[in-house]
């Protein structure tokens, strides 16, 4: 029997999951991503030699995994093992968002392939199968915090889409908070929803990731139209949780930037307000005095 309906979640308590490293020649990011399917996609039978987990952001899929089939709606999600064969047809319009990964850290046995399709006979002996103590087989789901989840997921895929080891290392607390909230029945049942909390969240969410791509101006208001509420509900809220307004955040970031290469380069002050997001050295310097109680110049120096 393959299919688990969220046992006790103890052992939830002894994993420590890590990303899978893409073999050689493989790109970048490409085991952890997101994807479009039209009604009638379907994903080639095949097995992996590592776990995938895929969220169901929207759409309706079917998986059959050893020909058991696993019907898949909006908000859900599935964890399939190694060594197990398994195929997926999208039948409305969807999303799907997909992460390989090992439960803890097993070192990568070379000539591992990514996954095998049928008819192709897969590698056994390279099956990096889970600890005893997870749970055996196929997991499966639904997500009862899905912006939470999906806005980790989508966290996740931008730090292994990258290539610097520290962006790529971090992903592991992200994948392992992905897990936690998708796995742990007893904080899901007793604990409720705080919309106002998740509303939050997905606009810091949104802005550190704006922030990380762009280092030059940035339009607050446009950019947080795109979570479909107006700018004025949005900073009620964010100050809420977090006691200031989003462009108060974006400029608290900025600032500590600032500090970062007024100590750490030799940069003229035009060029480090540029380098923030200030196009006026001025407003730049007066901000930065408003917000740390010194001049720049003196910041530097001490």
């Amino acid at each position: 029997m393959i299919l688990m309906a969220r046992p006790s979640t103890t052992w939830l308590t002894r994993i420590a999951p890590c990303p899978s490293a893409e073999p050689d020649g493989f790109p970048i990011g490409g085991l952890c991503g997101q994807m479009d399917t039209s009604a009638g996609w379907v994903e080639p039978n095949r097995v992996i030699y590592d776990h995938q987990l895929v969220l169901f952001e929207r759409g309706h899929y079917r998986l059959l995994v050893d020909d058991m089939g696993y019907d898949c709606p909006e908000h859900s999600f599935i964890i399939i093992p190694p060594g197990h064969w398994h195929t997926t047809t999208c039948l409305e319009n969807g999303r799907r968002s997909y992460a390989h990964f090992d439960w803890q850290y097993q070192p990568a046995k070379p000539n591992t392939p990514v996954m095998t399709f049928h008819p192709a006979r897969p590698k056994r002996q390279r099956y990096r199968h889970a600890p005893d103590f997870v749970p055996n087989g196929v997991i499966h789901g639904a997500v009862s915090s899905p912006l939470v989840c999906l806005e980790l997921m989508t966290r996740l895929s931008l730090m292994l889409g990258n290539d610097q080891t520290h962006e790529r290392l971090a992903g592991r607390g992200v994948l392992l908070e992905l897990l936690i909230r998708l796995l742990d029945s007893h904080e899901q049942s007793t604990r409720p929803q705080n919309r106002q909390a998740i509303l939050a969240h997905k606009v810091r969410c949104l802005l550190d990731q704006t922030m990380s791509q762009q280092a030059g101006s940035i339009a607050i208001r446009p950019l947080l139209a795109s979570i479909g509420h107006s700018y004025e509900h949005l900073a009620r809220v964010f100050c809420q949780q977090y006691g200031l307004t989003p462009m108060d955040y974006v400029q608290s970031i900025r600032i500590e930037r600032a500090k970062h290469l007024l100590r750490h380069t030799d940069d003229k002050l035009t060029a480090i307000a540029q380098a923030v997001g200030y196009q006026d050295a001025i407003y730049f310097s007066r901000l930065f005095k408003r917000l740390t109680n010194m001049t720049p110049g003196t910041y530097r120096k001490g």
